[in-house]
């Protein structure tokens, strides 16, 4: 994390961090919302193609698309375009 231009801290002081809403939002959905996709695509998946397979096989087949979108999601987040939208930034010192 920077600190802005024309501010002066040291350390020990304290800061009021700020993370623009829209940002969070979508750090949630990624990081929560990608993993429960997954997990209900691919037990919708598993129930349509094979519905004889059973509970066991259909919750297998959900706990790999819980896998495959947490996999997915923790890509994404890492890529430096998405890390970056996600690095709270130093609105003021507290009060």
């Amino acid at each position: 994390m920077t600190i802005p231009a024309g501010m002066t801290l040291k350390q020990g002081d304290a800061v009021t961090l700020v993370v623009d809403s829209g940002h969070l939002l979508r750090a949630a959905m990624l990081a929560y919302g990608l993993p429960l996709a997954g997990l209900l695509l691919f037990a919708a998946l598993a129930a349509l193609v094979s519905p004889g397979a059973g509970e066991p096989g259909k919750a297998a087949f959900g706990l790999l698309g819980l896998l495959a979108g947490l996999f997915a999601s923790r890509w994404r987040i890492r890529s430096s375009r998405a890390c970056g939208r996600f690095v709270p930034v130093i609105e003021r010192p507290a009060a």
